[in-house]
């Protein structure tokens, strides 16, 4: 009868130890989970905080090429050596372009607080960037 008395004894610990393990897989697989879910809420944020800041910059980046563009094309039709100032319109806003000789200077905000500095040597056959630099405000 000691026996059977000590079969129940360890079939009971036995049962409780499982059930207790079980509990604590469980309870640890939660927790994994509850980690994971979090963490991946955060990266989804950054990346769309990335996503946004490279539409930003990309958009400047083109301005900076249509303004480019539109110099050269300038530069082409006409001969004439002009140094000065002049405003061009964009989805940035206002963007004043400083003419000294066959080079250009200007900034075209992209972003986050960032600002896109170019300058390029612009002549009859080509254009030669001379600055091409992301920068903070």
């Amino acid at each position: 009868m000691r026996q059977n008395k000590n079969r129940g004894q360890l079939n009971s610990m036995s049962i409780c130890a499982t059930a207790l393990f079980i509990s604590l897989l469980i309870f640890l697989l939660t927790c994994f989970s509850a980690v994971t879910y979090y963490s991946a809420e955060q990266k989804l944020v950054q990346a769309q905080a990335a996503e946004s800041r490279s539409q930003e910059y990309f958009a400047a980046e083109s301005t900076a090429s249509e303004i480019i563009e539109s110099f050269y094309q300038e530069r082409r039709e006409t001969s004439a050596n002009l140094s000065g100032r002049s405003v061009y319109e964009s989805d940035q806003g206002d963007i004043e372009v400083t003419k000294i000789d066959n080079v250009i200077y200007f900034s075209v905000p992209a972003g986050g607080g960032n600002i896109l500095n170019v300058e390029a040597k612009v002549s009859k056959k080509q254009v030669v960037i001379q600055r091409w630099q992301l920068e903070k405000e």
